[in-house]
Parts: C-alpha cells; sequence; structure tokens
C-alpha cells in the first residue's frame, strides 16, 4: 500500500477496506465504521448506508444499528452523578422540547418529547467525564429488550384550585430585617459603571464598554469550564402536564444526589407557566 498510494489516510481506509472484503465476519474496521455511524448521524438513510457498504466503502445498517443499542445499554443515567456528586459546585437544568423527522409525509416515524440536559461546574468532573469506559459492543436486540433507561413518568392529578393561588410574597424590607441578610458589593457594578458616565475625570469621559468593564472587574479563581450532560428524553408531548411533572421529580431527584438543596430548572414561557401552575 505504501508503494502505490503516498497519502497515509487513504492507505488506511483502502486497506481497512480490503481487509473487511476479504473477512467481513471477523472484523470491523474503525474507518469505515466511523463512516457509517457519521453518515447515518447526518442523513439518517438506510439507502445511504445499504449502497455505501455494498460497494465496501462502509459498514451494514444492522452493525450502526448494533452500535446505538450498545451506547443506551452502556449508559446509566445516574453514571456521572456518581462521578460528580462530591465535585459538583454548580448544577442547572434545562428543558425544552425536542423533535425529530417531523417533516415527513405521512407523519410515521416521528418525535415530539421532552429533552432534559444538566450544566454542572466542577473541579474535577472534566477530568471524570472525559476517562469513559468503552462500549461493550452487545447484540442485536429488539425495542422491547431495552429497558430501564429512561425517565419515570409519573401522572399529574391537578389540585382543584391552582398552585399559583397559594403562594405569599412578602415584601423584600421584611424579608431583609428577618434574615438580617446584607448585599454583597458585587451587586453595585452596574450602578457603578452607569455613574462613570457621569464623572468629572478627564480620564473617564468616555465610559468603558460592558463586557470589557466586566472582564476587567471580574478577574479572579473560578472552578472550571461548565459541562453539558445529555440527559433522557420524555415520549410524551412536552406540553403535557404530567410530561412536565415528570421532569420536576426527576430534577429533584437528581439534586437530592447532587447534594443541591435548591435545583435551578429553566423552560420556555409555556412550559414554564404550567409549571408554575403545579
Amino acid at each position: 500500500m505504501e508503494g502505490l498510494i503516498k497519502n497515509p489516510p487513504n492507505q488506511a481506509s483502502i486497506g481497512q477496506a480490503i481487509v473487511t472484503a476479504a473477512r467481513p465476519r471477523s472484523s470491523l474496521s474503525p474507518i469505515l465504521f466511523g463512516i457509517a455511524v457519521e453518515m447515518d448521524h447526518m442523513f439518517g438513510s438506510k439507502w445511504l448506508l445499504g449502497e455505501l457498504s455494498s460497494l465496501g466503502f462502509s459498514n451494514t445498517v444492522d452493525e450502526v444499528t448494533r452500535y446505538k443499542q450498545s451506547v443506551v445499554c452502556n449508559e446509566d443515567p445516574d453514571d456521572f452523578i456518581k462521578r460528580a456528586r462530591q465535585e459538583c459546585f454548580f448544577g442547572q437544568w434545562s428543558a425544552d422540547n425536542v423533535d425529530h423527522n417531523v417533516r415527513t409525509l405521512d407523519g410515521k416515524g416521528t418525535l415530539h418529547g421532552m429533552g432534559i440536559v444538566l450544566s454542572t461546574t466542577g473541579a474535577n468532573v472534566a477530568a471524570a467525564s472525559s476517562n469513559l469506559p468503552y462500549i461493550p459492543r452487545q447484540r442485536l436486540m429488539k425495542q422491547g429488550d431495552v429497558q430501564n433507561q429512561g425517565i419515570a413518568v409519573v401522572t399529574y392529578c391537578a389540585p382543584e384550585c391552582s398552585g399559583l393561588s397559594k403562594l405569599s410574597f412578602q415584601s423584600v424590607e421584611q424579608i431583609r430585617q428577618q434574615s438580617q441578610c446584607t448585599m454583597p458589593p458585587d451587586v453595585q457594578l452596574d450602578l457603578l459603571w452607569h455613574v462613570s458616565k457621569f464623572t468629572s475625570n478627564v480620564a473617564l469621559e468616555t465610559r468603558p464598554g460592558w463586557s470589557g468593564y466586566m472582564t476587567d472587574v471580574s478577574k479572579g479563581d473560578y472552578p472550571g469550564q461548565s459541562i453539558v450532560h445529555m440527559l433522557p428524553i420524555i415520549d410524551l408531548d412536552p406540553t403535557d402536564m404530567s410530561c412536565i411533572y415528570s421532569t420536576l421529580l426527576f430534577v429533584i431527584k437528581q439534586a437530592e444526589e447532587l447534594n443541591i438543596p435548591t435545583p435551578i430548572l429553566t423552560f420556555d414561557q409555556p412550559l414554564w407557566l404550567k409549571a408554575m401552575e403545579m
């Protein structure tokens, strides 16, 4: 191969294609396998994978399906919580509708569900997430064989009166007197930036830009880059009250395992209004 082809990537891809064509059942070439997974991710076409596989340029559709099933069976929804329980400084959940194959002629094969992600910030969470184990290659399974990999759906029973009607608020001054809290000085940074426009100092006649100003006053040590964790999808209409209720219960459970006393969950406005009613 080195005598015929000078480009190293072409040497590897053609060499692996020859090995796969000669020993299709006893070899799994990484380049051909990667091409099949990438084409499935980009186009989602079984016909395209079938054509490339018949020409010897990628693996089969069954191998890609087996890979997806192996990933699902190997993933533990609480695995990153076990690694990040002692390291997580902050966590914020976000939930919104997730759609798949919405532009179909017959409406079949579509998905309209609730997707959830968790953003965590910790000292060693990044290192723990990067050292994931290898994915064992599982046998080709049916849909019913993949279980216990989702979020439990709990039916929501609406009370007689709205949840918002049970809320009562106190004045800010009353809360401050009861808790004897003092506001941190950094809450006045916005006011300081506005006041700088009216200063008589000649050097500050031109007010600095907001982004540069915040960069200059926000120097210090930080826990590190945040990581976004993909959580299971709930196969229900996101506007369904039971779907929102199940999402809230799932987030509360994860927050307890992460030792976060008050979880923060963001929705878009229509889902947020329904969540507030609960």
